[in-house]
């Protein structure tokens, strides 16, 4: 018997490796009737509003769109990261031949924010119009179950599988991937990796901020000379940014204080505070969670800074939901007044705390409370990043802990760790709660920037009606009137009116003809119409130039009504609302303004705290 070489002669054509076609995963398709239900909702407010043929002419235009809002909602973070994407070349995925569908089609896919390629979502649209009317007038067009046998969805299924079993030969991590079709007012869904228990972590390149880092390189210079006015600040000034920072996430985010978060280094209990922050999506919350929020505030705080606003959960029995981030905030020996710049972050007790976290939000996934988020630990100027992708656990295991901090508790014990104060902030009256303001503010600021033209007009309206409410309840026996654009009085005498300015004055008719009891200067946009809705903005209009001109001026006025005898001998208060702030005086003896008392200050009510 003879033997050939392996290796192939000279001009003999070599091996080629064959590209097989993808094993296709075993998929199991549902049907979700919430789409069907979601529908029938907007049609009863069609009907409700006489537009139900309107509703109905105008539906399969605006099928991707409410899907695409669906999406939007579903994954913010994806939309801030620029991740979701719309196909191309996808319209021949429901016929058999792949040619061109009947009915309009959308195909997109939706990855992971970060860069890591771990699919979200895949959804597919064919925009069908609604079936036709039907002979009794009135009923409903919304009739599901009609296209779930069409060749359409047959096709599409078998076509949405074998694309992702080819984008995960490209290295794409499809195994959290879910399939969604939505065909007129049905939607079907299925999951790749139904058996799918162990999540993904990745680490994603994470750093602080470059004015961080400026400011950081800056202090640690200062210290060697400004040691004593240095000391302490560090703690509270990295805790209050953290908040600030996870509140500029999608939606209107807030950030909610979970406790502290215990763990060892080589074995030995890590002796300094810890403290988790979690950030949530208010689209994505739990509704009705009873909730305290808190300005956070330290001894260096001033009125010219962003405010920090951190929430609690006083319901043991509910989890909030909505999870889209939470940090690991470790605090170092206190004895470093201000750390360097990567000092910590090939630590043992970085690695440790790293490590604290993800069994952490490993623990919050089997319990059912987190599926995807972004995990940080922050110690020193340090910082990294994980990207946790779970699944929907098929069942959950109880919480290790029921316990929700109290308000004495966990105040206490930040003011002790962290030398933060915690002032708790009434109860919104207008909205559910600060989560619903939050996302409200973000709707109104993404508007304001669409169309400001419309911002400025909103502003001009809102302004004299919050004054004139004020009024309403603080004079409930006066007459309120809006007297236009404010009068300033020139030097000479003469009035002239401000452009973009209010004047609301309350009258007492029992104290004719020196009636005046009380006038508000109102200044809805200080700095312009451009940006966003200033009475929802964190700017602080007090004691700055702008405010103190807008004083003068009400003063300047209140002296001229008062050499007239229009201004009541009893008591006349003078306020100048800019934006959403507010400095309210007593006009005393014809020429000045003086601050009213602690007690006469807490009998005002304001609108929104009644």
């Amino acid at each position: 018997m003879g033997c050939t070489t392996s290796k192939p002669e000279e001009g003999a054509t070599a091996v080629r490796k064959i590209q097989l076609p993808p094993t296709l995963p075993e998929v199991n398709w549902e049907i979700d009737p919430s789409w069907t239900e979601f529908l029938k909702e907007l049609e009863q407010k069609a009907v409700e509003a006489g537009a139900h043929d309107e509703f109905c002419a105008s539906f399969q235009e605006m099928l991707p769109k409410l899907v695409r809002g669906k999406l939007a909602e579903n994954f913010p973070e994806c939309v801030q990261g620029g991740t979701m994407r719309e196909m191309s070349n996808t319209s021949g995925f429901p016929t058999r031949d792949a040619s061109p569908c009947q009915y309009p089609t959308q195909h997109v896919i939706t990855l992971d924010d970060v860069g890591k390629g771990i699919l979200y979502n895949q959804t597919f649209i064919i925009a069908t119009p609604l079936r036709p009317q039907d002979e009794k007038d009135g009923q409903s067009r919304i009739v599901p179950g009609a296209t779930l046998d069409s060749t359409e969805m047959f096709y599409t299924k078998s076509a949405l599988v074998t694309h992702l079993a080819l984008l995960s030969q490209q290295d794409l991590n499809i195994r959290h991937g879910v399939i969604d079709i939505y065909m007129g007012v049905d939607k079907i869904t299925c999951k790749l990796n139904r058996n799918n228990t162990e999540p993904t972590i990745v680490p994603v390149p994470c750093t602080t901020s470059q004015e961080f880092q400026a400011l950081t390189k800056w202090m640690v210079k200062q210290v060697k000379t400004h040691a004593d006015e240095i000391r302490g600040m560090f703690r509270p000034y990295l805790f209050r940014m953290t908040v600030r920072t996870g509140a500029n996430g999608p939606h209107g985010c807030t950030v909610w204080d979970e406790g502290k978060l215990p763990f060892s280094v080589n074995g030995v209990p890590y002796q300094f505070p810890t403290r988790l922050l979690v950030v949530r999506d208010y689209n994505n919350m739990t509704k009705g969670v009873e909730a305290a929020h808190f300005m956070v505030n330290a001894k260096d705080t001033t009125p010219e800074d962003k405010p920090s606003v951190l929430l609690r959960n006083l319901d043991p029995t509910k989890n909030p939901g909505g999870v889209l981030a939470i940090t690991l905030v470790v605090a170092i020996n206190p004895e470093v007044l201000w750390p360097k710049l990567g000092a910590y972050a090939k630590t043992a007790a970085f690695k440790a705390a790293e490590q604290a976290l993800l069994d952490h939000v490993k623990q919050l996934n089997r319990e059912g409370k987190v599926q995807r988020c972004d995990a940080y630990v922050s110690m020193g100027v340090d910082l990294s990043q994980h990207k946790f992708v779970g699944d929907e656990m098929p069942f959950t295991i109880p919480a290790d802990s029921q316990s929700t901090l109290s308000r004495a508790d966990g105040n206490k014990s930040l003011e002790t760790d962290f030398h933060v104060t915690l002032e708790e902030q009434p109860k919104h009256t207008l909205f559910q709660s600060e989560s619903e303001f939050q996302a409200v503010k973000e709707v109104m600021r993404q508007r304001a920037r669409e169309d400001p033209e419309r911002n400025r007009t909103l502003q001009m309206m809102i302004g004299p009606m919050i004054a004139k409410q004020f009024l309403e309840v603080n004079y409930p026996h006066c007459e309120i009137t809006d007297e236009g654009e404010f009068p300033a009085v020139l030097p000479d005498g003469i009035e002239m009116q401000i452009c973009d300015t209010r004047l609301v004055v309350a009258r007492d008719p029992k104290q004719e003809p020196k009636s005046v009891v009380a006038a508000i200067h109102v200044v809805p946009c200080p700095d312009g119409p451009d940006g966003e809705l200033t009475v929802l903005s964190d700017k602080v209009w007090l004691d700055t130039k702008e405010m103190k001109g807008a004083e003068f001026a009400l003063l300047g006025l209140l002296k001229k009504w008062y050499k007239e005898g229009k201004v009541s001998e009893v008591d006349c208060m003078a306020q100048v609302m800019m934006a959403k702030d507010a400095s309210i005086y007593k006009f005393v003896d014809g020429e000045r303004f003086e601050d009213y008392s602690d007690e006469r200050n807490k009998a005002f009510i304001w609108p929104g705290t009644a």
